[in-house]
């Protein structure tokens, strides 16, 4: 009995021996840090992350190019997609009262935005911001065969006045096109519709696109308030009228 308990306790004894020459992790303190190195650790390796991810923030944001911000002015030039041949000459023309406008139905609409920021000359838009309003009309134009033209900048004098000009320079083609006009200094929308195009659109179709696109306006996305809004147009005007069988 003696035998096994010295036995038994031979691994008691070792495990005792080897703790006192090969202390356990932890056991004994390190060298400590030096102040440099602690700077470095808490200080340069989070301004390091922080200047990382601003780069990469403000990359973004330059590849979209400026965002508009409504405010209370608009310093860019006039901008008419799918407008006349001579945007200028046409603005000319109305600025002089030379063009007459047609039969039209206008519907008027607008928005108070917070003062902020105001847009730099020839900043309106990037390419790919045009690119994405250019589809939308020809989205409109194949799948419900209306012409819209969009025009962006200042209505000068009565707004209604001015887009039904507008509207009467798109020529031969005004009585079946629609132009919604955006003025964003004033925060003003205008949609004139000729005579034709007023069949399939009527003004509380205009006014549900001239709401959708205040609302995308207001959070500060032009480009995509103008696309939405021609695509609701677009969309009113693929509906067919509703046919009430009761009446004789």
């Amino acid at each position: 009995m003696a035998l096994l308990n010295v036995v038994g306790a031979l691994p008691s004894a070792a495990s005792h021996l080897l703790a006192a020459t090969h202390p356990d992790d932890g056991g004994q303190a390190g060298p400590g840090l030096s102040v440099l190195q602690t700077l470095l650790i808490f200080v340069g390796i989070p301004a390091l992350l922080f200047g990382i991810i601003w780069v990469l923030v403000n990359a973004t944001a330059s590849s979209r190019g400026p965002r508009y911000r409504p405010g209370v002015g608009w310093w860019s030039a006039p901008v008419w997609f799918n407008g006349p041949a001579d945007p200028d000459a046409a603005v000319a023309s109305v600025s002089r009262g030379g063009v007459a406008a047609q039969d039209t139905r206008t519907t008027r609409t607008s928005s108070t935005y917070e003062e902020v920021a105001q847009v730099p000359a020839g900043d309106a838009f990037t390419d790919r911001q045009q690119d994405d309003v250019a589809r939308s009309i020809r989205i409109a134009a194949a799948q419900a065969r209306l012409p819209v033209s969009v025009y962006v900048g200042a209505l000068e004098g009565d707004s209604r006045t001015t887009a039904n000009a507008l509207h009467a320079a798109l020529g031969p083609d005004a009585t079946r096109a629609v132009l919604v006009a955006v003025d964003p200094g004033s925060r003003r929308i205008e949609i004139v519709t000729g005579a034709e195009a007023h069949r399939r659109l009527d003004d509380r179709a205009a006014g549900l696109a001239a709401l959708t696109m205040t609302t995308a306006f207001q959070a500060g996305d032009l480009a995509g308030g103008i696309s939405s809004g021609v695509l609701a147009l677009a969309e009113h005007a693929r509906t067919p009228p509703s046919l009430h069988t009761d009446q004789p």
